[in-house]
């Protein structure tokens, strides 16, 4: 059977239980933050630095990203049947990093074209993240536990969702108040958390690589 419990907190006993799930839920976590950290203050750069309209901004924002779902999905889909989700995040991350690094550096030279180009990558790194995060934990998870695994991942998706924005919007603000340039810095510390995850992604199925082989 299943071991769910009505408890939240009595989920987390998960990460003490099996380590090398709580290893990947580490870097997803990280991973998660720098990408949901920046779409928030990407609406005030837009709105105070780029002479756009609303639908320009809406476009840049969200509709392109989840437009270009639709067509990477299937794309990502095929890498990911052949490969551990490890080292499918391993690559995969680095597409959140170069949307961020391209996104800043566009704010940086207030070149609207790299916010468009910008907006595609991130919609191409968003297809992937949708099969990864739906999927991902399948690769730990055991048959009879799945929802407890689910149960979890999803849990960690909230935490990260209810502050990162936040956090994302307290930074940029604070760098404007103090006379930075508030835009690419947020994108670049973003772009860093997402490496971050991203390398750690890659150690791991290193890891794992090497323990198969030692078998």
């Amino acid at each position: 059977p299943e071991h769910v419990s009505l408890i939240p907190w009595k989920a987390f006993s998960l990460l003490f239980e099996d380590k090398d799930f709580a290893k990947y839920m580490c870097f997803q976590f990280i991973l998660g933050i720098g990408n949901l950290m920046l779409s928030a203050p990407l609406i005030l750069v837009l709105s105070d630095s780029f002479n756009l309209d609303v639908l320009e901004e809406i476009l840049i924002v969200s509709t392109v990203p989840i437009l270009m779902i639709p067509w990477s999905t299937p794309l990502w889909a095929k890498v990911l049947d052949k490969m551990h989700i490890l080292t499918f995040r391993a690559i995969h991350s680095w597409f959140f990093v170069a949307s961020s690094v391209c996104v800043a550096l566009s704010i940086s030279f207030a070149y609207v074209p790299g916010l468009w180009i910008g907006a595609v990558i991130r919609g191409i790194a968003f297809g992937g993240g949708v099969l990864a995060w739906n999927l991902g934990h399948q690769d730990y998870a055991p048959v009879e536990q799945s929802g407890r695994y689910m149960g979890l991942h999803v849990t960690l998706t909230g935490i990260r969702g209810l502050f990162a924005p936040a956090l994302g919007v307290a930074l940029y603000s604070y760098l404007v108040a103090n006379g930075y340039q508030g835009g690419p810095i947020v994108f670049y510390i973003g772009a860093l958390l997402s490496a971050v995850g991203g390398i750690g992604f890659f150690l791991l199925s290193k890891e794992r690589k090497n323990i198969e082989n030692a078998c």
